[in-house]
């Protein structure tokens, strides 16, 4: 077909391939298990007729820029489809057949909408799902999602809410997945909540400005997590067994946050039990500034290294990393303190640890030789001789 707009007013039963360079638009309905490689496709034109695309199905094209499903429109994924090209949904319900899997392999912009059902939506390497609902949640029954690729969370989007999981998991990322609104992603199925897994690849980023995001799952990293703008509250428990957590200066919350493996970097603030369990906990971060990591509520060590860096010979600037506990302080394990900028300091009391109570001590302290740590009923000081 040349680029003239090709229209099917029937139904249309497609298990070949239909190839345009121009628009070709779907009133009547849609079964296919081929391929639609065109510019444009329009389907689902009205509500009371269905578009299936079953197993093997195909939306593709060299230099297709949009396939829109319209207002009202309806498709079912019953079974393994592609979207190998830019596809926009607008305001419709899009329902899953059972077992059915969406493979994004370049660019899905969800707008709004339900996916009913149950399946996998599956975001492929070097493909992008951007979710940039404005005001409704977006729903998604039944379904997990597996990230290989990139998720957008758009600045206008509604809550995500999750129905389905593979082994547990509900969302697994191994790409880039931004979240720049804040709001919730939430599991609406009985049984026991799935999880959200950040692989050893994968790269969460909260960018939502002065609003939290909400994680409603059990969240597990294995990755990089950076709180770039916003504040990250998990209700379920957040739990690392490697990679990094990146604060910076912002906000965790959570029933327990327990880190076995990796890196928690400061400053910020920690809402909840703060559990050091094998972790390198960098007080005031990596950087060259030194910061304050503030805990409201408990702090565990039991092993990993906690660090603390002094940048000045005068404690007053308070020029130094410090950690601050509302609630009880358990210490055990490494406490490491370096020394930066030039900071030579004699005579000088740094208060590195305040906490309501104190109890236990340190297992091994890597600190300098002129440097005495003193243990106190409320923290810890470092005394500089």
């Amino acid at each position: 077909m040349n680029g003239a707009p090709i229209q099917f007013d029937a139904q249309l039963q497609n298990n070949g391939t239909i190839q345009s360079t121009g628009t070709v638009i779907v009133r009547g309905g849609t079964y296919s298990a081929g391929t639609f490689n065109v510019t444009h496709l329009t389907i689902g034109l009205s509500p009371s007729l269905l578009n299936t695309l079953s197993e093997g199905a195909v939306l593709s094209g060299a230099d297709a820029d949009l396939v829109a499903i319209v207002p009202n429109g309806q498709l079912t994924i019953d079974g393994a489809v592609s979207v190998d090209t830019v596809m926009t949904q607008g305001d419709n319900t899009h329902l899953g057949g059972d077992g059915g899997t969406l493979a994004v392999r370049n660019n899905y912009i969800w707008a709004d909408g339900t996916w009913n059902g149950q399946g996998l939506v599956h975001v492929m390497a070097n493909a992008r799902l951007e979710i940039s609902n404005p005001s409704e949640h977006a729903i998604i029954n039944g379904w997990s999602l597996k990230n290989e690729g990139t998720v957008i969370w758009g600045d206008s989007a509604g809550d995500i809410t999750v129905g389905g999981a593979l082994g547990g998991v509900a969302i697994e990322n191994s790409g880039v997945f931004e979240i720049w609104a804040g709001n919730t992603i939430r599991f609406n199925n009985t049984g026991e909540v799935p999880s959200f897994v950040n692989n050893p690849t994968g790269f969460l980023k909260i960018d939502s400005e002065q609003f939290g995001v909400t994680i409603e799952m059990p969240f597990v990293n294995y990755g990089r997590v950076d709180l770039h703008w916003g504040h990250l509250v998990a209700p379920y428990g957040y739990t690392q067994w490697g990679g990094q957590t990146d604060l910076k200066g912002n906000g965790l919350s959570g029933p327990f946050l327990d880190f076995y493996e990796g890196a928690l970097n400061g400053p910020g603030n920690v809402f909840g039990m703060l559990r050091n369990l094998g972790a390198t906990i960098n007080v005031g971060g990596t950087g060259p500034l030194t910061g304050l990591l503030r805990v409201d509520g408990t702090f565990v060590q039991s092993s990993g290294t906690i660090v603390f860096r002094i940048a000045d010979n005068d404690p007053a600037t308070n020029n130094y990393d410090r950690l601050i506990v509302t609630g009880n302080g358990t210490f055990g394990g490494t406490v490491r303190i370096t020394l930066t900028g030039g900071a030579n300091p004699a005579g000088s009391v740094y208060s590195i640890i305040r906490c309501a109570a104190r109890s236990g001590v340190f297992d091994i302290e890597d600190i300098p030789a002129t440097f005495f740590l003193r243990p106190l009923i409320n923290g810890f000081d470092a005394e500089a001789l």
